[in-house]
């Protein structure tokens, strides 16, 4: 008796067996455009999302409070300096995913190999589940202001726990609200989630300068905040040099987990120039903002009652202190629920998302990300974070120096994707288990990764272990204060090194670029479609007319575009193809068209390739790229048309699922003079005979069709069809 078909993953994967089920699933696969959805504004909310949580808002005070020596503003610069250096990073391990619409897991195959690349899944993993049992503690620990700000006596609630478990039941039923809640956030798609980080992005925020207005309207303003004394006793130059070092790298360490697995977000992009902006901005203002609102929050708690309160939550509990009014406990209870919506947020965003991504990669037979994210979830819950935060200085301490362990990932992944195969990608190869794959390696293992992953370790082991408590020399605890660009140099410059002394197998990098048009583009397109037109006349009409200003013709109608492939040596333009919604490229056959449908069709147009560049694929990728478009869009049709002689044309676009439709036949003469007066194109001509698909075509007719174009005295045009749908 076989197996239950609810045990597998996806119906995909219940009839694979051996090395092949281990590979693929529905969620490793790579991304269809159905499931690209996400868009600039998405990666802006998943950012603030990302930024705007409790960690984030004490940034600034744990820099403060360290004695450093900084000043609130040198303490708010390195916060600005820190996460603008993680945006770059993220920026650049983002763009693999948003190019290939792949997974960190599956993008990890290409430099550890198809089962190397298992260890470090494993180890983000892992890290996801305790972080996601941290951070949903502290969401409990927001529940239970919200409860206690409607019911003042559950604050005192009686604890029956024995006192071995580490809490008491007060805490623990906030923890078990925030807990459950947070597991039907889990069951939704990724692509859906989008939309919690949208609400999250608009809530949190109001909540946020709300907090802010109130406790500095408590305080008698901003002036009284700020003037406080706030800068710690003077110390030397070199030593404050060093205080604004740690502080830049406390905050890189505080984010470098999310640089390695960053494609398991960008893979939803809808094409992979949006991701750069997004994220590059939001990122150090999503942060540095979040940090300056805590920090005055804080600030303004010693003028209020005499003492810093860095931690929201110990204040909105002080709040709550000596019998409050009802506005009071209302404001509380707000800010405290917008504090469960930040958490839950980060958690997801930073955790479980992460966890089902590397976790399903394990087993991708039997997991997927939803499966994944409640393993995750059930993790997060059996260790005991409240046991674990109960010395929360140390643990806190000991996972941020462990998270930056995962900057020799980095250096393998970055050095094998920008210098060794410089940003190509086969694959097909990646979900192959044959021995003669590319990333196959040896027992499917990458033997120069380990040793320059290890490599990478080893140059923070000693510093990592003073981190957690050992007795090592000064200059090494200097030394590892660069333990991120430390593991990331070594271990990056080392697998590259080995590379060159044992070179590995590489796919042959195209030698061009698909980009969206540019206005400095504009001549070479044109002088693409005269040299490479096959009806000089046609050509010649085209630039005339909607080339000659494509940004307006197509960059500026809706649901329209244009691309073109560039050649990576010289920057020549090799290609070319458009998308025009039916109803500006061809009115008059839109008009024809049945109302229910015309709108959600689209023309592919001027697609033209140079004749020497024509076999190494450009137009494939431009058709592809095209295509995508159309669905994301929301076409369910394209069709096109070309002339029936150009017969090459035709063949390929038959070899790409277009069907031949119907064949229209106009007198050469009426063509020649529509295209001198520079009227529009030949469907504003009425055709003299239209031959449908699969009617007879007339003897006289097949003759000119069989004959060359120039001894004939009509032209004929074929068009094509294909669904999207």
């Amino acid at each position: 008796m076989g197996k239950p078909a609810w045990i597998y993953a996806d119906s995909t994967v219940r009839h694979r067996s051996g090395t092949e089920a281990m590979l693929q699933n529905e969620d490793l696969k790579v991304l269809e455009s159905d499931r690209r959805l996400w868009g600039t504004w998405n990666y802006v909310a998943l950012w603030l999302s990302d930024a705007i949580n409790i960690g984030t808002w004490m940034v600034i005070s744990s820099i403060i409070t360290a004695g450093d020596g900084l000043s609130w503003w040198e303490a708010w610069i390195c916060v600005w300096i820190g996460f603008t250096i993680i945006a770059i990073f993220i920026c650049i391990s983002a763009r693999t995913g948003a190019v290939y619409y792949i997974s960190f897991p599956v993008i990890g195959r290409a430099s550890f190999g198809i089962f190397g690349s298992l260890w470090p899944i494993l180890n983000r993993g892992i890290m996801s589940c305790i972080w996601y049992g941290v951070q949903a503690w502290i969401g409990g620990q927001c529940v239970v202001i919200c409860i206690r700000s409607i019911i003042p006596s559950y604050y005192y609630l009686g604890n029956t726990l024995p006192t071995s478990f580490g809490t008491n039941t007060r805490d623990f039923i906030g923890f078990m609200i925030f807990w459950s809640l947070s597991n039907i956030a889990i069951w939704f798609p990724v692509y859906k989630m989008r939309h919690l980080f949208t609400v999250k992005a608009i809530v949190v925020p109001i909540a946020g300068i709300f907090f802010f207005i109130w406790v500095v309207v408590k305080a008698k303003g901003i002036g009284a905040v700020l003037h406080q004394s706030t800068i710690l006793p003077t110390t030397t130059s070199s030593a404050r040099v060093w205080s604004w070092i740690i502080a830049i790298m406390s905050c890189i360490a505080s984010c470098v987990t999310i640089i390695v697995n960053i494609s398991d977000y960008t893979r939803f992009a809808i094409r992979p120039s949006i991701i750069f902006w997004p994220q590059m901005i939001t990122i150090p203002f999503g942060f540095g903002i979040t940090s300056f609102i805590g920090l005055i929050v804080g600030l303004s708690s010693k003028v209020i009652y005499g003492k810093e309160i860095w931690n929201p939550l110990d204040l909105l509990n002080t709040f709550l202190d000596n019998m409050p009014s009802i506005t009071t406990r209302i404001g509380v209870f707000l800010i405290s629920l917008s504090f469960c919506l930040a958490q839950l947020g980060v958690n997801i965003a930073g955790n479980s998302i992460s966890a089902g991504c590397d976790l399903t990669a394990l087993c991708p037979k039997y997991l997927n990300i939803r499966r994944s994210g409640y393993i995750c979830s059930i993790v997060g819950l059996c260790i005991c974070p409240w046991y674990l935060l109960s010395n929360s200085s140390s643990f806190l301490s000991y996972l941020s120096s462990y998270s930056t362990f995962v900057s020799a990932i980095i250096g393998v992944m970055f050095s094998d994707y920008y210098l060794v195969r410089r940003e190509y990608l086969d694959t097909n190869e990646l979900y192959s288990a044959s021995k003669e794959g590319l990333y196959y390696y040896s027992y499917g293992i990458n033997w120069r990764a380990y040793v320059a992953y290890i490599a990478g370790i080893l140059i923070n082991s000693v510093g990592f272990a003073g981190a957690i408590g050992a007795s090592i020399p000064s200059a090494i605890t200097k030394m590892y204060q660069f333990n991120f660009f430390l593991g990331l140099i070594v271990s990056g410059g080392l697998y590259y090194i080995l590379h060159i002394l044992s070179p590995m197998a590489v796919s042959t990098l195209p030698p061009f670029t698909i980009r969206s048009y540019q206005p400095s583009d504009l001549s070479a397109c044109q002088q693409l479609m005269l040299n490479v037109g096959h009806s000089g006349q046609q050509h010649n009409h085209a630039i005339h007319t909607d080339m000659a200003d494509i940004e307006k013709n197509y960059l500026q109608i809706p649901n329209a575009h244009w691309w073109v492939a560039v050649s990576n040596d010289d920057g020549r333009i090799l290609g070319q193809v458009a998308v025009q919604p039916l109803s500006v490229s061809d009115p008059i056959y839109y008009r024809d068209m049945a109302v229910e449908e015309r709108d959600y069709i689209c023309e592919l147009r001027r697609m033209v390739i140079v004749p020497d560049a024509q076999r190494l694929g450009i137009g494939s990728r431009l058709l592809s790229v095209a295509l995508d478009f159309a669905r994301q869009h929301g076409y369910h049709e394209m069709r096109l048309a070309t002339s029936f002689h150009m017969h090459k044309a035709c063949s390929f676009y038959e070899k790409n699922g277009f069907i031949r439709g119907r064949v229209a036949r106009y007198p050469l003469v009426e063509v020649e003079r529509a295209l001198q007066s520079q009227e529009r194109f030949i469907d504003e001509h009425k055709a003299t005979a239209v031959f449908q698909a699969g009617s007879v075509v007339p003897d006289e007719d097949q003759q000119r069709l069989d004959s060359p174009t120039n001894k004939s005295e009509f032209f004929y045009r074929q068009h094509f069809h294909r669904k999207l749908t």
